[in-house]
């Protein structure tokens, strides 16, 4: 038994024996690396051995790397309490205050801005906040009065509706009846309410779809220049200056929905809209005619027949253009306004387009256009809905607005004579 306890333990010591033999062996370089990375994975998270490296840095450099530190922490401190501290509005004392908010201000105009108004304490803060929750988009221009003790929160919010603006910038416009899109375009940036061209835009947009659902029953015609043209119903309007156009087109649909689609006084208090259902007829063909009619007639009275006019004519249609009295081609409805839309006249058409040839031409194309030509009040509409039951096929106007109807061709020569437009 003890000689087998004596083999194992000569065993062991020969074992030890051999692997020192075999360490020894190793190359001076080698044993040197095993060494260092042996040491360093013996050490890693060891406090002696980051304060090792530490101290062999030359203490001027530590000096300066520690001050470092120490003030990057004491500023990013004072940064983040003093922030919060203002982004809560703590201290800040309430009174009320008058400010404008300059159009195309960017976020550091306006973090300046508030900042100089006593609204905000830590303009920096406040840029970082905004950022973050990604709200700039939202904040509108104008003229507001603000408090002085709302949080970051409120602030943001406050600015991001018109509704909260000083009532110095609410401009009120008229829009006459028959006003095209670009002459609502026009007026709108005259008054500073929008530029001209994003509200152009927007009129051919399809963004207002989802709000207002009788857009989407509009037929996709390629032809059709504002897609909005006859929905932004004519009327006395109120508008905050330096508005974004999404915000200014709404009015404009809302108004021309409630006109449309509520009871009205006229009519025994019948829904528009209904009546057009009755009598099976096309909200947007009714639109078009209507456009043309408020375009056309001198009077109200004079808006009933012209209606019948175009009602006779597009009747033909169904009958190769032939008229009852057996005149052909009357199939075109011959309307003037429609020859230059979107332009009002010839005069209007810019140079570049000397050459211009209306998609909405009806003279040169048959039926009704691709869309209204303008933005026609209730009487126009309602005359569209109910023309007068005529046999007319012609019409025309003299200089003094004075009106002449005739159902054939030799009367409407003989009519042009009495206008003062033929000789």
């Amino acid at each position: 038994m003890l000689s087998v306890l004596k083999k194992k333990l000569m065993s062991k010591k020969y074992k030890q024996k051999n692997n020192s033999k075999d360490i020894s062996s190793f190359s001076s370089e080698y044993k040197k690396k095993a060494s260092t990375r042996s040491r360093f994975f013996l050490n890693d998270g060891n406090k002696d051995f980051f304060f090792d490296q530490f101290k062999s840095i030359p203490k001027f450099l530590r000096f300066v790397w520690l001050s470092m530190i120490f003030s990057l922490s004491c500023l990013f401190s004072q940064f983040f309490v003093f922030g919060i501290n203002d982004m809560l509005a703590v201290g800040r004392e309430n009174s009320e205050i008058t400010l404008e908010i300059p159009k195309d201000s960017n976020l550091s105009n306006l973090a300046k801005l508030l900042a100089e108004k006593g609204i905000i304490k830590e303009k920096d803060f406040f840029r970082v906040y905004v950022i973050a929750t990604r709200s700039f988009e939202r904040i509108v221009s104008g003229t507001f009065n603000i408090k002085t003790n709302l949080d970051y929160e409120a602030i943001v919010n406050f600015f991001s509706t018109n509704s909260n603006r000083s009532q110095d910038d609410v401009v009120r416009v008229s829009f006459p009846e028959g006003s095209s899109v670009v002459e609502c375009a026009d007026l709108l940036e005259k008054n500073k309410v929008c530029e001209k061209k994003g509200f152009l835009e927007a009129c051919k947009s399809t963004e207002f779809n989802k709000n207002f659902e009788f857009l989407n029953n509009l037929p996709n015609d390629k032809h059709r220049i504002y897609r909005l043209e006859g929905f932004l119903f004519p009327d006395t309007y109120d508008f905050y200056k330096n508005s974004k156009p999404k915000d200014v087109v709404p009015k404009f649909l809302n108004n021309y929905e409630t006109k449309i689609y509520k009871k009205t006084k006229e009519k025994n208090k019948k829904i528009i809209k209904n009546s057009i259902e009755e009598k099976e007829l096309n909200l947007s063909d009714v639109l078009i005619i209507a456009s043309i009619i408020q375009s056309e007639a001198s009077d109200n009275e004079d808006m009933y027949i012209i209606s019948s006019v175009f009602k006779n004519r597009l009747k033909t249609m169904d009958n190769g253009g032939i008229s009852k009295f057996s005149e052909d081609g009357l199939d075109f409805l011959c309307s003037d306004p429609t020859v230059w839309y979107p332009y009002k006249n010839k005069e209007s058409v810019p140079v570049s387009l000397k050459n211009f040839e209306g998609a909405y031409n009806t003279y040169k194309h048959k039926g009704l256009p691709s869309g209204p030509i303008c933005n026609p009040g209730l009487k126009a509409i309602d005359a569209a809905i109910n023309p007068k039951e005529t046999e007319y096929y012609y019409f025309c106007h003299s200089r003094d607005r004075k009106s002449f109807f005739a159902k054939t061709r030799p009367e409407h020569q003989e009519n042009l004579k009495k206008a003062g437009l033929a000789d």
